[in-house]
């Protein structure tokens, strides 16, 4: 990946998280979701079944983030990798995921 496309990757993703709000909810679903979407796309209804998470609010905050860029719903509550959420991934190097785990916990 071309670093210019990898800074701005990452500094898009950080600005989705500077709201609260947003922030709220990618910590609200939780952030394996990324690494669950990063082979193949998913039915809010599978990934409930690996997160063992309500499945109406998975998906209402799904939706909320697909809207940001953060996923994409390819179709009904069916939703894939945008290229935002592999920042949010465990084995990615310069992942995002712990510094977000941090900002949500302080601001509790």
């Amino acid at each position: 990946m071309p670093l210019s496309l990898y800074l701005n990757s990452r500094c898009e993703l950080l600005r989705t998280t500077g709201g609260l709000i947003l922030h709220r909810y990618l910590y609200a679903a939780p952030i394996a979701v990324a690494d669950l979407l990063m082979r193949h796309a998913a039915s809010a209804a599978e990934l409930i079944i690996r997160l063992h998470v309500n499945e109406r609010a998975l998906y209402r905050v799904l939706r909320l983030l697909s809207g940001q860029g953060v996923f994409e719903e390819i179709a009904c509550q069916t939703f894939a990798d945008s290229p935002h959420p592999e920042y949010l991934r465990s084995d990615v190097p310069g992942s995002l995921r712990p510094l977000l785990i941090i900002r949500i916990r302080g601001s509790q």
